[in-house]
């Protein structure tokens, strides 16, 4: 054999070498990529879920606070405003548990 075979032997190889290892890394690359992006995906998905969650219950909130409201008896609604007047009480609407105690008798 001569010279020039034995190097374009030598150089082949080393490029069949290249070629399978740069192969395998866009594999590799190509499979993590897909794996990141389905995890950023089921991230925004639970993320938007929450929210949704979170407004649902902000809207059952409001729905059981007029409720209470509602069908609260005069006299003890007339109470709570008498003692919000006298300043014992703060009463701040559109709040769960927005009765807060002030200054105690």
């Amino acid at each position: 054999m001569s010279l020039r075979s034995k190097l374009i032997t030598a150089f082949g190889g080393l490029l069949v070498m290249l070629l399978a290892v740069g192969v395998m890394g866009v594999r590799t690359v190509t499979q993590s990529s897909s794996a990141i992006e389905r995890i950023f995906r089921e991230n925004y998905d639970s993320v938007a879920a929450c929210l949704r969650m979170k407004e649902a219950i902000g809207r059952l909130d409001r729905i059981a606070e007029s409720s209470l409201w509602e069908n609260l008896p005069n006299a003890i609604q007339d109470r709570l405003i008498a003692l919000q007047r006298k300043g014992y009480i703060n009463i701040t609407p559109g709040v769960a548990r927005g009765i807060k105690v002030t200054r105690y008798a």
